[in-house]
């Protein structure tokens, strides 16, 4: 259970805070805002992920857990007080560094709640986040490895981490500014991509040659085999992601809907997801393969993102209801991650679900 509530400040975001983000940005007066709501938050996990990873192998999941909640508890108090657009990013950045799940869903935001038109769809998070935290602490029962401080400083691999944190704001920068604030033959752009390429070849070659507990191991992408579950899962969130922030936004722009109404709009995507993981976790359960349900979860992931391009101005609510259901029955995330850890080890676990939060 704690676990689950653990998950549940993750998904909060997808069902309460993607449908505010409009009234957010509309009540703040910033536009170019919008964007940057999600993107700080992108910024800080891609960044942290394969950190967290890593600390937890040394000093064990529940201490790194609570933290990690803590601090995104510290990131939903500052969005839920931000006088202005720069406090909220900032919030959001804070609550990336602490996503206390760490998997392919994106984190949570709290709304100003003295100035967004619709308060009442952010406050949820912060009550939930601290009945999560209490609920770690007290009934999460997992073994930890006694590592002294001292010592488990001495084993992370700060090399790697710099460089990882370095890379990955580098690249999601570029593609962030570019044709947006800067054109994409801006030196701007064009810095930070060489740079990027630059910084990810010192970090192969550290984690390759160098580091004796690699933050990210390279040999769990050895194979095509081992390297094909990563991309299907990047691919899969980069549509889910996409879809769970602009069509809240298509919804109130174009069908003319209330941040509330838009929530609910997106509900079709949300259940049909989380009942195709069921299903798909009880077959793969029994027939111990997840090849067949992967592939069939591909077409329709195709299918219906194909047909979510269609959406025109008509106002056609069966049409977007069915075509978000294809998607969430094709989104299951989950026979990737398992497929990745078929080629692993139990003890590998953790690298290997950091590892994917990372190409998210």
């Amino acid at each position: 259970m704690s676990l689950c509530l653990s998950a549940l400040l993750s998904a909060l975001d997808l069902t309460i805070v993607t449908p505010a983000i409009p009234a957010i940005v509309g009540s703040l007066k910033s536009a170019a805002g919008y964007t940057w709501v999600g993107s700080a938050y992108t910024l800080a996990y891609a960044a942290i992920t394969p950190v967290w990873g890593s600390v937890s192998d040394i000093w064990g999941r529940k201490p790194i857990m609570l933290i990690a909640v803590a601090i995104f508890l510290l990131g939903s108090l500052v969005c839920a007080f931000a006088p202005k657009m720069d406090v909220l990013i900032v919030g959001r950045a804070i609550q990336g560094l602490g996503d206390p799940v760490g998997d392919g869903v994106s984190g949570s935001i709290v709304g100003p709640s003295t100035s967004c038109d619709d308060p009442e769809l952010t406050q949820p998070i912060v009550p939930v986040g601290a009945v999560s935290f209490l609920v770690l602490l007290f009934f999460l029962r997992v073994q930890n490895p006694r590592t002294p401080i001292a010592a488990g400083l001495k084993v992370i691999d700060w090399t790697g981490s710099v460089l990882i944190v370095g890379g990955a704001l580098m690249i999601l920068l570029a593609l962030e500014f570019g044709d947006i604030v800067y054109s994409w033959s801006s030196a701007t752009v064009i810095c930070l991509l060489i740079f990027e390429a630059a910084v990810m070849t010192l970090f192969v070659v550290n984690e390759w040659k160098i580091a004796k507990n690699p933050i990210l191991p390279l040999w769990l992408f050895s194979s095509p085999t081992n390297a094909a579950p990563y991309v299907v899962f990047a691919c899969n969130s980069y549509v889910f992601i996409g879809q769970a922030f602009y069509l809240p936004l298509y919804a109130q722009s174009v069908l003319g809907a209330t941040a509330l109404m838009s929530g609910l709009y997106l509900l079709p995507l949300i259940v049909s997801c989380a009942l195709a993981a069921a299903a798909a976790g009880i077959s793969m359960q029994r027939t111990g393969k997840y090849f067949p349900v992967m592939y069939i979860a591909q077409r329709l992931l195709v299918l219906g993102s194909g047909l979510l391009i269609g959406l025109n101005f008509e106002s056609n609510i069966t049409k977007l209801i069915i075509f978000q259901i294809l998607v969430g029955v094709g989104m299951i995330i989950e026979a990737p991650i398992l497929a990745a850890q078929s080629a692993t080890t139990v003890r590998d676990t953790a690298a290997v679900t950091a590892t994917m939060g990372f190409v998210r």
